[in-house]
This record gives C-alpha cells, structure tokens and sequence, in this order.
C-alpha cells in the first residue's frame, strides 16, 4: 500500500519549515527573512551564511512532519528514500545542492537526531 501526501500535509510542512528555520537563525543571532507569497509560494531570502540554518531546518521539518510518524523499519525506508532522490536531483543540478548533503540514510539518521539534540538544548524551556 502506498500513502499519500494531503495539500494540508504540505502546508503543514511549509509553515514548520518557516517556523524552524526563523527560530533556528535566531537562536543563533541571525535572521533568516522567510515570507508565504499570496500564491502559497515559500519565499527565502537566501545567502550562504544562513545554507546551514537552512540545510538544519529542513532536516527538523522532515523529521517532525514525516520520519517522526514512522516506525523503525518504515524510517529506514524513509531516509533510504530521501536520500535517493537527493542524488537524482543533485545529479541533476551542476552542484548547486551539494551543500545540504543527504547522500548516506545513516548520516541522515544521525543528522536528524544531533540536530534535533541541538536544537532542543539551545532553547529555554523553562521549569
């Protein structure tokens, strides 16, 4: 059986990817300027500075919104997956992408949980 993505989906997807990549640049003292278009388009004011709050956000946002809902043997597939596509697409874009680096599902899994560790801690959460 194969899932499908809602539009809901999607947009839930996009608006956690705003939120992590605003909270996540100015954890560390940037600002990253992310605005939804009036066609829903995800706007980015991107420099190569903010490649890396970028590249982190986007790894929180799949975890959060897809790999988090899997269980383990569907989480392997997932990143196997992901990381897939990222060749094709990377194979495909004379290099430009080279700097989000998903090319090893067991990088990716250990990226998904030191950045999710980092994160967390450089949050105040409070008592």
């Amino acid at each position: 059986e194969r899932s499908v993505v809602s539009m809901r989906d999607i947009g839930r997807a996009a608006r956690v990817f705003k939120w992590f990549l605003t909270s996540y640049s100015r954890l560390h003292g940037e600002s990253a300027s992310a605005a939804v278009e009036k066609d829903g388009t995800l706007k980015i004011d991107m420099c190569a500075k903010l490649r890396e709050h970028l590249r982190r956000a986007l790894v929180l946002t799949m975890g959060y919104c897809y790999h988090s809902r899997l269980n383990r043997d569907q989480r392997w597939g997932y990143r196997k997956r992901l990381c897939e596509t990222w060749e094709r697409l990377r194979s495909k874009d004379d290099g430009a992408m080279e700097w989000l680096k998903l090319s090893d599902a067991n990088e990716l899994n250990k990226m998904l949980i030191d950045t999710s560790y980092e994160f967390v801690s450089q949050m105040d959460l409070g008592e």
